[in-house]
């Protein structure tokens, strides 16, 4: 083959992996011509990658996708678009001016399709690193900087289950949030410092516990909501402090021989029971882990016995129990084997406090129950 010059080789449009590349080896000493595969070149880069170009400022509209880098000068409120790009192109956002109650709201091609409709800027040093895959741009990293305040707007939320990201005001996946939505986390994540240094990142702002639903189950009071007040001129003041709300297992029976056993986790919850026929409640088997409690309250008036064991059935656990009926009361100590709570005929309301102290062996369970007629409770 005649000697040609590299220039004038048929380009290759879409090379493979296996295809060679041409180098010189020590060149500064001894060089030497030699191949490599592209794979074995792109695989073992020996330096940094550098990027040449000097960054567009765009002010609003749209951002070209010829350059890797563009910077984004926010002021007021703006718009960005970012038109579809090449099958494995990268592209990278910084807002590098922030100024007039900034709101910048950048609209990618097809965003919808990879988690997210629109992507918000209002604080200098906010940055995403986009590629371009599935005909959209996919948030590959972004950069929220220190302020929770502000941040990322995902308007139609991130992957369902998964929060890679700590989300601002997404009412579909958020976890924890502030009242004022100022910052919400999903419980996956990392709570910032200052959440678990138990200090709000604002003041008179209620910090609220929601479940995957936004259900609300616990709060942190620092002055944010207050009961409503009415008459004239209601002298009224409002606390700090935590409120939460108890788990409610509603228990009913269907046939004598039904039971519900629970477990450690169920710690803390209510045991609402309607004995429409025998019912048996089996307390959780407890380790070391002591400080297990639950409340069971009656749910009706019935006239079928409801019994309260413990896990093990062998003698050797023991439950001590104060009752109080409407006409006297009675305490009993149990000993080494009193294991087994019965409560027969009970009236609706009556309630049975059951606290655990000690575990393995021998079990230590306390009950504590307020009858809400003649009716006590007995232990065996």
């Amino acid at each position: 083959m005649a000697d040609k010059k590299i220039v004038n080789l048929t380009a290759v449009t879409t090379p493979t992996s296996e295809d060679l590349a041409i180098l010189v080896t020590d060149a500064a000493t001894a060089p030497n011509n030699k191949k490599s595969t592209l794979a074995t070149f792109f695989n073992k880069i020996p330096t940094w990658l550098g990027l040449s170009t000097t960054p567009v400022v765009f002010t609003s509209g749209a951002i070209d996708i010829t350059t890797p880098v563009s910077f984004l000068s926010v002021t007021g409120t703006v718009a960005f678009s970012l038109a579809a790009g090449i099958t494995g192109q990268i592209k990278m956002l910084v807002c590098t001016v922030a100024a007039s109650t900034p709101v910048g709201v950048l609209t990618p091609v097809a965003s919808a399709n990879d988690g997210y409709n629109t992507i918000t800027f209002d604080k200098v040093g906010q940055s995403v690193t986009l590629i371009y895959e599935n005909s959209g741009w996919i948030m590959l990293s972004g950069n929220r900087v220190s302020n929770f305040s502000s941040g990322f707007d995902f308007t139609d939320g991130f992957r369902a289950g998964n929060a890679d990201l700590i989300i601002n005001e997404d009412d579909t996946y958020g976890a924890i949030r502030a009242e004022d939505d100022s910052f919400r986390i999903a419980l996956q994540d990392t709570i910032p410092s200052n959440f678990a240094s138990n200090k709000s990142l604002a003041d008179a702002t209620d910090i609220v516990f929601n479940q995957f639903d936004e259900t609300e189950v616990a709060r942190i009071h620092d002055g944010a909501v207050e009961p409503t007040q009415g008459g004239t001129t209601p002298v009224f003041s409002a606390g700090t402090g935590f409120g939460y709300r108890r788990r409610i297992l509603t228990l009913g029976s269907a046939n004598d021989d039904n039971t519900l056993t629970l477990t450690a986790a169920d710690s803390g919850s209510i045991i609402y029971v309607t004995p429409t026929n025998a019912v048996t409640l089996i307390l959780p088997l407890v380790g070391t882990d002591t400080g297990i409690w639950f409340d069971v309250i009656i749910a009706a008036n019935v006239n079928k016995a409801f019994l309260i064991k413990t896990s093990r059935q062998t003698g050797v656990d023991n439950i001590t129990l104060y009752s109080a009926a409407s006409d006297a009361v009675a305490a009993d100590v149990g000993g080494t084997d009193h294991d087994i709570l019965t409560f027969t005929n009970s009236l609706i309301g009556s309630r049975i406090e059951l606290i655990n102290c000690v575990g393995q062996a021998a079990e230590e369970w306390h009950a504590y129950v307020r009858s809400m007629s003649t009716i006590d409770a007995s232990i065996a």
